[in-house]
Formats: C-alpha cells, structure tokens, sequence
C-alpha cells in the first residue's frame, strides 16, 4: 500500500511541475539544447571523417607498406579520425577548466532566463558558421584550415555553454517549489540521459534525414541547419518565460570574494567521506572520457557501424546510466557503502569484455550497457554522501568543486588515450582500466 501512494505522490507531483507558469517552456528549452550538444559531437565525427581526413595520403601512405590491405586502410583512418576528435574533445573541454569555477558567479550577476535566452541563441548563430569550416583553403599542422576553425568554434561554444548550465540548474529553485524539487531534480536528469541517448545513438541519422530532406527542396547542407534551428527552438521558447529575481542581494561585496569562496569549498575535502566520494566520481569521469575516445575505435570493428557511428555506442552506455539509477532509486540501495564497490567490479569485467567482444554489435552495446549500470552505482550514492556529508549552505561550493576537478581530471584522458591507442592497441588500454577499476572496486571503502 504504501508503494502505491508513493506512485501517485510522484505523479501528482509531476502534473503539478508542468502546471507551473514557465516550467513547461524552460523544460522544452533544456531538451533542445541539450540534444543539440550531443548532436555537435556527432556532426564533428562526421566532418572529421568526410572532410578533414585526407584519403588521397593514406593510400601514398599504404603504397610505402609492402603488405598494405583494406584493413590497414580502414586502421590508419580510423586512428586519424580518432587523433582528430580528441582535439575537438579538448576544445571542448578547456572552457570548463578556465572559466568553470567563475561561471556560476558570472550568471548571479544577469537575469537567468536572458542569460539562457541569448547562450542559445549566441550558440545557434555560431552553428551557421560551421558551413565555411569545410571550403577548401590552406592546411596547418598537416590539417585543414577548417579543422582548425572548427576547433575554435567548439572552444566559444563550450565557453557559452559553461554559462548556459549553472543558469539552466539555478532556475529550478527559483521557478518550483520546494516540495516539488525532487521530482523537478530527477526530470532534469532523465532529460539529460534522454538527450545522451537520442544524440549519440540517432545522432547520425538526424543528420542525414535533414539532409536528404533540404535536398528534396533543392538546398544543399541540410545536415548543417539541424543543431542552428534547436539552439534557435531553445532559445525563443523561454523568451516570454518571467521570474522574480533579486539582482541587488547578488551585487553585495560580501557575495562577491571569489577567493574566500574557494578557499571554503577545499576545506570541505578535509571530510574523509567527501574526499573519497569525491575521488570515485572522478575516476568514473575519466574512464568515461576514455570510453568516448576508445567508442569511435570500437564502432569501426562493427560492420554495421563503423567510426562516425560511435554514437550508438555511446547512447546505450546512457541507457545504462539510466537503468542503473532507476534500479537503485526502486530498490533504496543508493545509501548502501559496497554499491560503488559492485559498479567498479561491474565495469571491470565489462571493460575485459568490451575487448574480445570487437566486431559483434550485440555484444558491444550490451558491455557499454553495462558501464553505464556501472557508473550509477558509484555516481549515484557517491553524490548522496557528499550532500549527506556537507552543510547545505556549502552545497553550491563543493559541487562547484566538484564540477571544475572533473573537468580537469579528464584532459589526462582526452590528451593521452589516443597516443596510448596507437602504440599500444585496443585489447591492453582496456585491460589497464579494467585493472584500476579492479584496484577502486577493493580499494573504495568508506569509512
């Protein structure tokens, strides 16, 4: 019986979130321009691979190969392209790193739906950029010019979209009340894994129909339109949307020493249990990072798939991370100590597994499935801890903390897995991470 209330607690709850004057609009909002930044991965494998990975030198390469194939053809593509998306990764990343930690003091300073309103559209204008990214022009570095510009776009981007999330994520509170929070917390959240899913996994697809579409109308680079009209969709639907802000408390001087709030949110790492809650996620960040580099490597072993489809890949270990958080949410385990213990010894065995299990589609997406469970058992009740653990009014200080150090630990991973990759191969970088996870799995106890 009491199972049943609870159920329609969650569903009043849930109709009455969509009853809120502008919640609607700002959840359409975040959907669009949450699918739009899974689709710009996408689209960057797919100009790495048409465009900017020269075919005619990897055949002059071959042809200084004795024993050149159709196999060393298709391996020396693919570790280009490889070479070429760890660049975007990076570009992508570096934003993080040197505005992350001031971007959510930069947004209490602005008006939150305009600071969404104008990232989106600002994004969406730079979308229609990308076009010029593929004219010929002279090369650099053994690139095209158009690579290089589109790193530059990706770097501006991801610059916005460093502002754009912690408006994105403040804007709850101030629109929904506090009873509703939770179930506005987990909508956020399922809408983020929903847009993983869709992006990585049909991102490909959307591409093509826009352009098959636009070419039925006589208009050529219909794939370039897609991510300018969401970004554009998610930006004119919150436009009218009105909060009630006060902008004078966010201008006193007592709010605005930086380095007195970062020296308190270190010295919430003096708790064990943070601290060490804190390395776990981490750790899954950058095995994650691994993954969407070791993902294109993998897809090209699968007929069916291919290096630019790597999203596939990636849109099932989304669907892990989503079946993991709702078995531990149905079952109440997310507060259990040996839950991140299971999720590392989940990973390594998928890791081991996702090596022999090249070529075959079936057993790749269920191994990425099984990361993703993985990953909700040691994120989930990792992030518990840390709010059980820290004083609430700390809150936004150590996951502030939390986000910038996850932003850093990754660049080891986006700057070094290619290089590993090729010198070494697929089989023993996974190994490696299998054995670290193995080393967390019996090392990760919380005291």
């Amino acid at each position: 019986m009491k199972f049943k209330r609870d159920i329609k607690t969650s569903e009043k709850g849930v109709k009455t979130l969509f009853l809120i004057k502008g919640y609607k609009r700002i959840w359409v909002s975040q959907i669009f321009s949450q699918l739009a930044d899974k689709l710009y991965i996408v689209l960057s494998i797919y100009l790495i691979s048409k465009y900017w990975v020269d075919i005619n030198q990897i055949h002059t390469e071959l042809i200084e190969i004795p024993s050149s194939n159709l196999s060393s053809l298709i391996e020396i593509k693919t570790n280009r392209i490889t070479l070429l998306a760890t660049g975007v990764y990076i570009a992508n990343t570096l934003p993080a790193i040197l505005i992350g930690g001031i971007s959510g003091i930069i947004v209490d300073f602005f008006q939150k739906i305009k600071v969404l309103y104008f990232t989106n559209l600002m994004k969406g204008l730079l979308m229609l950029l990308i076009p010029i990214c593929i004219l010929p022009g002279p090369s650099w570095k053994g690139c095209e010019w158009g690579y290089w510009a589109f790193l530059f776009i990706t770097f501006i981007s991801s610059c916005l979209t460093q502002i754009l999330t912690p408006a994105e994520q403040s804007i709850i509170p101030i629109l929904v009340p506090k009873n509703n929070l939770i179930t506005a917390n987990s909508i956020y959240q399922s809408t983020n894994i929903g847009a993983i899913i869709l992006g990585f996994s049909l991102g490909e697809v959307f591409l093509l129909l826009m352009k098959a579409f636009f070419g039925f109308l006589s208009i050529t680079g219909g794939e370039f339109l897609l991510l300018p009209i969401f970004y554009f969709i998610a930006s004119s639907t919150i436009r009218s949307v009105k909060l009630k802000e006060n902008i004078e408390n966010m201008l006193q001087p007592s709010k605005r020493n930086i380095i007195d709030q970062i020296k308190k949110s270190f010295r919430l790492l003096e708790n064990n249990i943070i601290k060490k809650s804190l390395t776990q996620i981490i750790f899954v960040y950058c095995l994650l990072a691994s993954l969407y580099i070791l993902s294109i490597h993998i897809a090209s072993t699968i007929t069916s798939l291919g290096p630019t489809r790597f999203g596939v890949l990636l849109g099932f270990n989304g669907l892990g991370i989503a079946l993991g958080a709702i078995y531990l949410t149905q079952t109440a385990r997310v507060n259990q100590a040996k839950t991140p213990n299971i999720g590392f010894l989940i990973i390594a065995f998928s890791l081991i597994a996702l090596g022999l299990a090249q070529g075959s589609i079936l057993f790749c997406t269920l191994f990425c499935t099984l990361i993703g469970i993985g990953t909700s058992f040691i994120v989930i009740p990792a992030q518990t801890r840390i709010q059980k653990n820290t004083p609430t009014d700390q809150l936004g200080k150590i996951f502030g903390l939390q986000n910038n150090l996850n932003n850093i630990a990754i660049i080891v991973p986006l700057l070094s897995i290619s290089a590993f990759l090729n010198k070494f191969g697929l089989i023993p970088l996974l190994i490696v991470l299998a054995a670290l996870s193995f080393y967390e799995a019996f090392n990760g106890h919380i005291h």
